[in-house]
């Protein structure tokens, strides 16, 4: 996990691979910061040279790495990333919340100084307002 967001990054990066590490990243902040999930559950670590939350459930983090391997088989089959929507759900599946990443890829290796933005992302994800109040039996899904 967070393989692209480590100190000791390959010369050449494939910049889809940034992209998933950054929304296996994000969609954990989401969790955690938005508590879809007890805030017991999470641990710290650390990414992108800030601390994270990273769930500790091995079935919540097998379903996040199924949703962000379908995200990526999407991206090399365009050949571009497009908008990826993260929905908080409750249990009717009605959108409590919802999350736009706009993604786009600039011609160009990826180079460890572009994790300023990945990191500005991450934070600006636990500067928001708190969390709505949101009822029991709620989850996320992405589209």
């Amino acid at each position: 996990m967070y393989s692209a967001a480590k100190s000791k990054l390959p010369k050449v990066i494939s910049k889809v691979d940034v992209i998933c590490d950054f929304l296996e990243v994000y969609i954990h902040a989401i969790l955690y910061y938005r508590k879809v999930y007890p805030q017991l559950l999470f641990e710290d670590r650390s990414a992108y040279g800030i601390p994270v939350k990273s769930s500790r459930h091995p079935e919540l983090n097998a379903y996040i790495l199924d949703v962000v391997m379908a995200i990526k088989t999407e991206f090399e089959k365009e050949n571009s990333p497009g908008d990826v929507l993260i929905d908080i759900l409750d249990s009717e599946g009605d959108s409590i919340e919802s999350f736009v990443l706009e993604l786009s890829m600039q011609s160009g290796d990826y180079e460890p100084g572009h994790d300023i933005e990945l990191r500005s992302a991450l934070i600006r994800m636990s500067t928001l307002d708190p969390a709505p109040d949101l009822p029991n039996g709620k989850c996320f899904c992405s589209n």
